[in-house]
């Protein structure tokens, strides 16, 4: 197969005049169509705005106001390609700045289970404390009791002693008396 017999065949309208366009195999012949009526339609613009203009001048000027808008769309797409570099480099900014937010979310979720987890030994503190206080009362109370016994037993004893002397010296006295 000649290279020729692959390409694409069609015959376009461009201002009036006829054209056989040949285009590469992946080349559809409405899409070749297509650019042959945008290249009709900007001849006709031109024309329309500049009337005493000749084929060639004509031509010329389309190439020139088709090629303004290639260096156009080129310069966007250069354009684009910074900004697509932006993108990525703000969404790996997002991904890391996400990241540590995780992280920090999770940090601060371990110390609030920290601070809980203090709480209730605090609070358990509390409670021991209290019942530390409350046996160290009744402790108290024990002792002042025993105290209280003490002292009572402690002037019954002074009394029976007293007593005991005043018996002893009765039978002393006693005693000597006979």
């Amino acid at each position: 197969m000649k290279p020729d017999e692959e390409k694409t065949r069609v015959t376009v309208s461009i201002y009036g005049t006829q054209y056989k366009m040949k285009g590469s195999p992946e080349m559809t012949p409405e899409y070749i169509k297509e650019i042959a009526a945008y290249v009709d339609g900007k001849m006709r613009t031109i024309a329309g705005d500049q009337k005493n203009l000749d084929l060639n001048r004509l031509s010329v000027l389309s190439a020139l106001y088709i090629a303004n808008e290639y260096f156009d769309i080129k310069d966007i797409g250069q354009e684009n390609e910074i900004l697509n570099v932006k993108i990525q480099k703000l969404e790996s900014e997002n991904e890391l700045y996400m990241k540590q937010t995780q992280e920090k979310s999770e940090k601060e979720e371990l110390l609030l289970q920290e601070i809980s987890q203090l709480k209730k030994y605090q609070q358990k503190l509390e409670e021991d404390l209290k019942d530390a206080w409350q046996q160290k009362e009744q402790a108290k109370d024990k002792s002042d009791q025993i105290e209280d016994k003490y002292s009572k037993l402690q002037d019954a004893f002074n009394k029976l002693k007293s007593e005991y002397n005043e018996w002893i010296e009765l039978a002393e006295k006693e005693l000597t008396i006979e």
